[in-house]
């Protein structure tokens, strides 16, 4: 009888024969897909390794501008005004070549340094592609193929420099601005350089003015004679504000009571009249609206042979009693007046 495709030798030693077979059956199985797993890869191989089919690319490359050094050292010249930054470029080349390489190992140049005398220059857009052993690409095209350039005469000038104010909102007060300097010197080419006439530092209306500012090493802009803003590179148009300083002082105001004390114990208030009864104080607001200054009060000593002797009481508090920061709303000092109308303390 034929059973599991072998032929049993004997009931004893049937089980055993069984067992060999699949297990033979199982490494037949393994080795047969190991030969297709291997002709897979080599084919995989093969055809990322032989497709050699001429493909091409579009590549976008950030122009770079060389030159600059050699040509400001010959001539004192610089250039400005580029009229694009990114050229595209196209590549041919088999498929694998070109998949070797990402967009920045791609180049592409215009050289500044063989230019000659200032003003507008047409330039030649040259193309840098990698040049390996083995591999072989062209460039079938550039967009554009050249581009516009300035070139002009290094110039520096000292030119007025302001602030441009803005407004504060409540409950903030803007003070006088100061600088430390009213002149800043400014370098670049000559054509623009002339065109300026001013500088202003503009301080940023959304700034968020809490506390009195000092400013250093800003930004600026600039004016033509007609006050109109002249737009400008930073690489181009240089300065330095470094060394200085705009001190821009912000204020705020809250009432202080003014109270009367007799040997360092408060008259009561029936005792006396005060004009003013509130003074307006001012200062920088992380003073004035500070905690200590949550309760404060300017408190007046008479003595008991002034309130005997009645009439008016007159006092003159200076700002420089007041904590150091803050002063009056009216100028350095205050007159108080205590008219007294009993003579009854508490």
């Amino acid at each position: 009888m034929k059973q599991h495709d072998f032929i049993k030798d004997s009931d004893t030693n049937g089980k055993d024969s069984i067992v060999i077979a699949q297990a033979k059956r199982r490494r037949l199985d393994l080795v047969a897909r190991l030969i297709c797993l291997v002709f897979a890869f080599v084919f995989w191989i093969y055809f990322v390794n032989m497709n050699d089919d001429d493909v091409t690319a579009e590549i976008k490359v950030t122009l770079d501008i060389v030159g600059k050094e050699t040509l400001k050292a010959e001539t004192g010249q610089m250039v400005y005004g580029l009229d694009t930054q990114e050229v595209t470029i196209v590549v041919k080349g088999t498929n694998r070549d070109i998949k070797k390489y990402s967009a920045s190992d791609y180049k592409v140049r215009v050289d500044v340094s063989d230019i000659s005398g200032s003003g507008k220059h047409t330039l030649e857009v040259v193309p840098v592609i990698p040049e390996d052993t083995g591999i072989k690409l062209s460039v079938e095209s550039i967009q554009p193929q050249n581009v516009i350039i300035y070139s002009d005469y290094v110039s520096t000038k000292e030119v007025a420099l302001e602030v441009e104010n803005v407004e504060i909102t409540t409950p903030y007060t803007l003070g006088e601005i100061t600088l430390s300097t009213d002149k800043v010197r400014v370098s670049g080419p000559k054509a623009i350089l002339d065109t300026i006439q001013k500088a202003k530092f503009r301080i940023s209306e959304s700034t968020p003015f809490h506390t009195s500012t000092t400013y250093t090493g800003f930004k600026l802009d600039f004016c033509d004679a007609n006050g109109e803003y002249v737009p400008y590179d930073e690489t181009i148009i240089t300065y330095s504000t470094s060394d200085i300083r705009v001190e821009v002082p912000i204020y705020t105001q809250k009432p202080a009571s003014v109270s009367v004390l007799v040997d360092g114990v408060a008259l009561d208030s029936e005792v006396y009249l005060v004009d003013p009864l509130i003074a307006t104080i001012v200062g920088d607001p992380t003073l004035l609206l500070s905690d200590d200054m949550k309760s404060f009060k300017i408190e007046l000593n008479v003595t008991k042979e002034e309130l005997e002797a009645g009439g008016v009481i007159t006092r003159v508090v200076s700002a420089s009693t007041l904590p150091k920061g803050i002063t009056f709303e009216d100028g350095d000092s205050i007159t108080v007046n205590i008219t007294v109308i009993a003579t009854r303390s508490s």
